[in-house]
C-alpha cells in the first residue's frame, strides 16, 4: 500500500475561549468528504451549546478533562473519551482545571463559508 505526506492547510478562529482550527479545507483528498477541526478550549472555560443540523460530528479528546452535554446526556470527558454528535444535537463543554483539546471529525464537511453552526442563547435549554 503506497502512502503519500500531505501538508494540510488550516485556518485558525477565535470564538470567545475557544480556538478552533479547520485543518485540510483545500486537500483534494478530503474535498467533500471529511472535515478535519483541533479545538482548544481554555481552562474553566465553556463552549456554548451549539448544534448542526446537516453534519454529523466524531469528537475526539486529546487532552485535558470536561464535561460534556450532549443532548439530554452529561458526558465526562478525558483524553482518549470518542464522542459521537449525530446532526440536529444539540451540545456544549465546559473545561476542568486545565486547557482542553479535541480534534472532531465532520460528515458531510463544513467549511467558512458552508458552516452549519447554530449557537444556543444563554439559558434555553439544549435538549435534542
Amino acid at each position: 500500500m503506497k502512502t503519500r505526506r500531505h501538508d494540510l492547510d488550516h485556518a485558525t478562529r477565535r470564538f470567545g475561549a475557544v480556538s478552533f482550527a479547520l485543518i485540510g479545507g483545500r486537500a483534494p483528498e478530503l474535498a467533500g468528504k471529511v472535515g478535519l477541526v483541533h479545538i482548544r478550549l481554555a481552562a474553566r472555560c465553556e463552549h456554548p451549546a451549539v448544534m448542526h443540523k446537516k453534519t454529523r460530528e466524531l469528537m475526539l479528546m486529546i487532552s485535558g478533562r470536561a464535561t460534556g452535554r450532549i443532548g439530554r446526556r452529561v458526558v465526562a470527558l478525558r483524553p482518549g473519551t470518542l464522542v459521537d454528535i449525530p446532526p440536529g444535537t444539540w451540545h456544549s463543554f465546559h473545561a476542568g482545571r486545565s486547557q482542553v483539546e479535541a480534534l472532531s471529525i465532520f460528515v458531510p464537511p463544513m467549511s467558512e463559508t458552508s458552516a452549519d453552526v447554530f449557537v444556543r442563547q444563554p439559558g434555553k435549554s439544549t435538549a435534542k
